[in-house]
């Protein structure tokens, strides 16, 4: 069976105390020592303030005991990526999402990342990660010699997730090469490391509808995979003015979503019947209401629900005045730095599909200067500055 995407590895209880540089002063190289000492390896933690998901699995840690028992095998360094030695650490491993959750030995060697906390697969994941205890660059000079699709799949997850998006997709089809379990599948994997060059030029957008694609033809990818590769490919297809293709991921998207009682693919369902609303009905008033009537309670108070709006109306190219306001009104809400820079970079895309480049540059500098670490939008700058002649 290949490895899932996301993977979790955790804390020793008899460190769980230290587990915070913030509060007991430990620093990363004295966790290196006391994992040396106890011969496990790493788990670091990225977390943001301002993350409500950093908060669930903080929670989870402290509280719960099934979990508190899954992590025995690991040792927790929590790491403020915004400040402190967890701002430079984060930098060097390239963390944009919180949580990111990085695996290393005593050594501070990568052996696996991944980001993201769901309670409900947690104890699954953990299994699954600490099965291989091998680093990166042992995976590689390993697959040069003796190829495996578990060692091609890892590399690909950990350049995915690193940000090397065509290393990603070289070890995705390395493992769907090598793959003989028929119930097995690396397309939607391959299509989210096509999909993730995409932005940065490195693939163009055949290429993404190609490897899109595969992941409708094939028998046995997850429906929530099938979805979410429907999903990325409509806004895609409004970006590369190519609605014409709309109607089809829309189709798929409805048939991965439909017949299920499970929650999440039942919102995803409803989410797909607003962008039916939008683009096959053209009811435009009808698919903004039903999507603020999908939205949690107090949304409009929340500062990532009020981001999450102004991006849905981004990702499907209507509202966008009331959006940017929306996203605005985050920005005065949020934290500085990282939280603050994400609605920033929501605006200038907004103003950029608006046709505002001027704007989308002066916004895209604001999130540079609340995140300079990021390269993501030092990249967008220089888009939007060619845009304009201005580079």
């Amino acid at each position: 069976m290949k490895k899932v995407i996301i993977s979790f590895a955790m804390i020793s209880l008899m460190l769980m105390a230290i587990g915070n540089t913030q509060e007991t002063g430990m620093k990363y190289s004295d966790i290196k020592g006391q994992a040396a000492k106890l011969d496990e390896p790493i788990l670091i933690e990225f977390y943001a303030v301002w993350s409500p998901t950093c908060d669930d699995f903080q929670s989870a840690v402290k509280s719960n005991v099934v979990t508190q028992k899954a992590l025995e095998s690991v040792v927790l360094y929590q790491a403020d990526a915004e400040n402190g030695e967890g701002r430079s650490l984060a930098k060097e491993f390239k963390v944009k999402v919180f949580p990111s959750f990085i695996i290393v030995n005593a050594k501070g060697e990568p052996l696996d990342r991944w980001f993201g906390y769901d309670k409900d697969n947690f104890i699954g994941i953990l299994a699954d990660a600490l099965k291989d205890k091998s680093t990166i660059s042992q995976m590689e000079e390993r697959l040069e010699k003796t190829p495996t699709v578990e060692d091609a799949a890892a590399l690909g997850r950990w350049y995915l997730e690193f940000g090397d998006c065509k290393k990603a997709a070289k070890y995705y089809r390395k493992a769907q090469d090598l793959n003989s379990d028929p119930d097995d599948d690396y397309s939607y994997e391959i299509f989210m490391s096509v999909a993730c060059g995409s932005l940065k030029n490195e693939y163009s957008f055949d290429d993404v509808k190609q490897a899109a694609d595969e992941v409708m033809r094939s028998k046995n990818e997850r429906r929530p995979e099938v979805y979410d590769a429907s999903q990325r490919m409509i806004t895609l297809s409004l970006d590369n003015n190519r609605k014409d293709l709309i109607a089809g991921y829309i189709k798929a998207g409805l048939s991965a979503a439909s017949d299920t009682t499970d929650p999440d693919l039942v919102a995803d369902h409803d989410q797909l019947m607003v962008i039916k609303m939008l683009f096959i009905d053209g009811d435009t008033s009808k698919a903004i209401s039903y999507q603020k009537a999908s939205m949690p309670k107090d949304w409009i108070t929340n500062a990532v629900q009020l981001n999450e709006f102004a991006q849905w109306c981004l990702g499907a190219h209507v509202d966008l005045i009331e959006g940017e306001a929306m996203a605005q009104k985050a920005i005065d809400m949020a934290h500085p730095g990282k939280e603050k820079a994400n609605y920033y970079d929501t605006i200038a895309d907004i103003c950029h599909v608006e046709g505002k480049n001027a704007d989308a540059v002066n916004y895209t500098q604001k999130a540079i200067a609340e995140d300079p670490d990021n390269e993501d939008y030092t990249i967008q700058l220089s888009y939007y500055q060619g845009l304009l002649g201005t580079k």
